[in-house]
């Protein structure tokens, strides 16, 4: 039976190296998702998953011939790495699948759970080959019955009995069915965890904003200049990207570090590790509404006006709704989520009266938004019809 075993699980890994020598990419797609691997070079992902795929036919061919412990144990130590990974993923990368074996069960989580109960099974079958009393040689039947005495007391000697495969297998299912009810739940709870730090964060930023319009007049905050919009917009001298409503994601580079001490927590997280002395502006995640760059009439339905005195900053007075019109809109999460995050239905906010929280999108975005130029996305609350003076819920 060991025989047997060892072959199924060489026959296993054989058939994983070939399956990522011959589509590699989804492994490569995983690592990629490991903080820090952005910093080494496009090909050490390549080639990390190339060596893996070559250890694994070796481990795999070497259990063919051969099963001894050293080798059943590197075999073991391997499948754990693989597990805590996979772990990883399903805790923090919910988004990302590892179908390192050509195997795809239609999402990522699903995919992960599958090779999580794969490994744990694998897993399973290294430690009874571990644990499996090594049959004695006629020779050392002999010197223990010796030693022994007679054949009598030695028949009613204890002796020590191993798990048996069934037993052990049970096991195994038990544990893989356990983790897969524990580490959904466990994802859940990160994920309600992170949209209370985001709504935390997004309450703390409008703070920071009614704090900044109070020592500037009450208007909001603004790097364009009045009534020429075509000049687009400019940071410590840098121009922003976007045109003059591209200042919606750059606008914090005006609050910190006065009214918002930490720019990293606000900073869009594919630009957080850009050295500064390059980019000494930086793009915050949290949107502050586009109606905030020109006065209500200016959003008025119907073509854009021509009178230019109407690009301006607005006053956080001239908000009629405070309770319904949104100050600043999280990028990152429900209608523009991506994997578990992601849900069509429900925007992330602040609002004008200081309040955060998941609001659902009553009605369509085409339904109270109007169309602009210099710049303009066409996002919910960006464009409120009305501006200030509109509402959004």
């Amino acid at each position: 039976m060991s025989r047997v075993l060892a072959v199924v699980i060489g026959c296993v890994l054989i058939w994983a190296g070939v399956a990522k020598a011959a589509d590699p990419l989804s492994a490569v797609r995983a690592l990629r998702a490991i903080p820090g691997m952005e910093a080494l070079s496009t090909s050490a992902p390549w080639i990390i998953v190339a060596s893996v795929a070559s250890i694994e036919s070796a481990l795999g061919c070497a259990l063919l011939w051969t099963r001894r412990r050293s080798l059943v144990a590197s075999v073991g130590v391997l499948l754990l790495i693989y597990t805590c990974f996979l772990v990883w993923l399903l805790m923090v990368r919910r988004g990302v699948g590892c179908g390192c074996m050509g195997f795809h069960a239609g999402t990522p989580t699903r995919t992960n759970l599958a090779g999580l109960v794969r490994n744990a099974g694998l897993i399973g079958l290294c430690a009874h080959l571990l644990v499996e009393p090594r049959a004695a040689t006629p020779g050392e039947k002999g010197s223990r019955g010796m030693r022994g005495g007679p054949k009598g007391a030695l028949a009613g000697a204890p002796s020590a009995r191993a798990f048996t495969l069934l037993e052990l297998m049970l096991v195994i299912v038990i544990v893989a069915v356990i983790i897969s009810l524990v580490v959904p739940q466990l994802a859940r709870a990160r994920d309600k965890a992170n949209l209370a730090c985001t709504h935390r964060t997004l309450q703390q930023l409008a703070v920071a904003v009614f704090a900044y319009s109070d020592d500037f007049c009450e208007t909001s905050p603004y790097a364009a200049t009045p009534g020429a919009p075509w000049r687009g917009a400019s940071i410590n001298g840098r121009r922003v990207q976007g045109g003059y409503f591209g200042q919606a994601r750059y606008y914090a580079n005006l609050l910190t570090p006065t009214w918002y001490l930490d720019a990293r927590t606000i900073t869009l997280p594919s630009k957080r590790d850009l050295p500064r002395r390059d980019y000494p502006i930086f793009e915050c995640s949290f949107l502050l509404s586009q109606t905030a760059f020109a006065a209500p009439a200016y959003w008025l339905d119907g073509s854009p006006t021509a009178d230019l005195t109407q690009y301006r900053a607005t006053r956080v007075s001239e908000a009629v709704f405070p309770s319904a019109k949104a100050l600043l809109l999280h990028s990152l999460s429900g209608l523009y989520g991506t994997g578990s995050d992601r849900d069509p239905s429900v925007i992330d906010v602040a609002m004008f009266d200081g309040s955060a929280g998941r609001r659902r999108m009553i009605l369509g975005v085409t339904d109270h938004t109007v169309d602009r130029p210099y710049g303009y996305a066409p996002m919910p609350t960006m464009g409120t019809l009305y501006g200030l003076a509109g509402r959004d819920f």
